[in-house]
């Protein structure tokens, strides 16, 4: 019985040697094949913003990341542009301006991809993004750019000192009442 739990220690342990090699070659598969991407993004979240110059191409690779690249204030060099991407067990979201066409392809193994922009298809002078992707197990979302909410300051009365507290009950409804209503609308 002794013999026969050694041995399945020894099993286990070479399992698990085994294993971890395996994982490690694959990270190195994986270091390689990104190598090539302009930037990289490895056991981290990263945030990409591109505003100042026209955008042409750029990739991006991610490895067990997190990447948010934005495209808000960005513009074209040409009516064409393109992103690469490359994901290995990441969540990658891409958000562009609502008047921009954007165009999908590649390949996908165990992973979600989404499309949730505007159609611009017909629209002849909408500039289009070429997504190019390279992904497993990851998540990629693409979507329009939600316009900023707009935030009014409120400012807040005090009651005056003389009110009774019914005027100040009634004060309070009121102010109830326009919130409830301007949420609504």
């Amino acid at each position: 019985m002794k013999i026969v739990k050694k041995v399945f220690k020894a099993a286990l342990l070479i399992a698990s040697i085994a294993g971890v090699l395996k994982l490690l070659c694959e990270l190195c598969k994986i270091d390689g094949r990104a190598e090539k991407y302009n930037q990289k993004v490895k056991f981290t979240g990263k945030q990409f913003t591109y505003e100042n110059e026209p955008f042409e191409k750029d990739s991006i690779a991610a490895s067990f990341s997190g990447v948010e690249v934005n495209f808000e204030k960005a513009t074209m060099q040409n009516k064409t542009a393109l992103l690469d991407i490359f994901g290995r067990f990441s969540g990658i979201e891409v958000k562009v301006p609502d008047y921009w066409h954007v165009q999908m392809d590649g390949v996908q193994a165990s992973s979600s991809i989404e499309n949730n922009t505007i159609d611009n298809s017909e629209n002849e002078e909408a500039p289009l993004l070429n997504i190019h992707y390279d992904l497993k197990f990851c998540g990629l979302e693409v979507a329009n750019v939600e316009p900023d909410e707009v935030l009014e300051e409120t400012v807040e009365e005090e009651p005056d000192k003389d009110m009774d507290e019914d005027e100040f009950d009634n004060l309070e409804e009121d102010l109830k009442i326009e919130v409830i209503e301007e949420t609504y609308e």
